[in-house]
């Protein structure tokens, strides 16, 4: 009996490790998205299945470059999403996400251009500074 939990926590462990290492490598793909613009992460998940979406945006608040991590497996790798790029962040936070689009990655996709359109809405809002109250 010993030797079954010894098992079943060396295996746990095995795949508690494997997960860490592939947020890890995720994160660096994410990081080289860097250089196209700001990046934004979303998730879309379902029962007990997760989808994770990185989208860059450059200046002109277009998608330039986008990713999404989705497998069974701890082994799966980001993938890059050619037919996100070009689209605009408006109309993806509105939910208007490209036909074809899995609809877990479609959310994790809504939930990533909602929160960059939020950022990019402060950004656009000029920042006013009060003046010191005369003595």
């Amino acid at each position: 009996m010993t030797s079954v939990l010894i098992c079943v926590a060396a295996l746990w462990m095995t795949q508690r490790l494997l997960a860490i290492h592939q947020s890890l490598r995720f994160r660096r793909q994410l990081l080289g998205l860097r250089t196209e613009g700001r990046i934004s992460v979303g998730m879309g998940k379902a029962r007990g299945r997760r989808v994770y979406v990185g989208i860059a945006v450059g200046s002109d608040q277009r998608v330039s470059a986008a990713l999404v991590l989705s497998g069974a497996t701890v082994f799966a790798t980001g993938r890059p999403v050619p037919e996100l790029v070009g689209c605009r962040v408006r109309d993806l936070a509105a939910g208007r996400t490209p036909a074809g689009m899995k609809p877990m990655a479609a959310r994790a996709t809504f939930q990533a251009a909602e929160f960059l359109d939020a950022a990019l809405r402060r950004a656009a809002i000029p920042k006013t500074l009060s003046a010191p109250a005369a003595a």
